[in-house]
């Protein structure tokens, strides 16, 4: 154990990442389920027939539409929540000086305003 309390914001930032770029595969799903239905559609287009592809596409090419946004988002997060974390860290860091917190001047005063200080 090193003694050092931090967050891996770098794994944190690399799991955004990989979101990210499955995300970007994720961009085109509503125009390929949409292909896949039509080419569906024509290779079915025979008696007997089946009807409902349009309703069928545009209920399910929705729900296409909200995985991928879903997607980017949760990408946007991850990675705003690794930075996020990294600033909280280094903001951290920054208050510490030789490995010693540097105290307030009013001691714990600033916890409970209610705390008697006898000087």
């Amino acid at each position: 154990m090193s003694g050092e309390v931090a967050a891996n914001t770098r794994d944190a930032d690399g799991g955004g990442e990989q979101s990210q770029n499955a995300a970007s595969y994720l961009r085109e799903l509503p125009r390929d389920f949409q292909e896949a239905v039509d080419e569906a559609r024509r290779l079915l287009n025979h008696d007997p027939t089946i009807g409902g592809w349009d309703g069928f596409g545009e209920e399910h090419g929705t729900h296409m539409e909200q995985v991928q946004t879903h997607a980017a988002t949760l990408a946007t997060n991850i990675r705003s929540g690794a930075s996020r974390v990294s600033s909280t860290d280094q903001s951290a860091e920054d208050d510490f000086t030789d490995g010693r917190a540097q105290a307030p001047i009013d001691g714990f005063q600033h916890l409970n305003p209610n705390i008697q200080v006898n000087r």
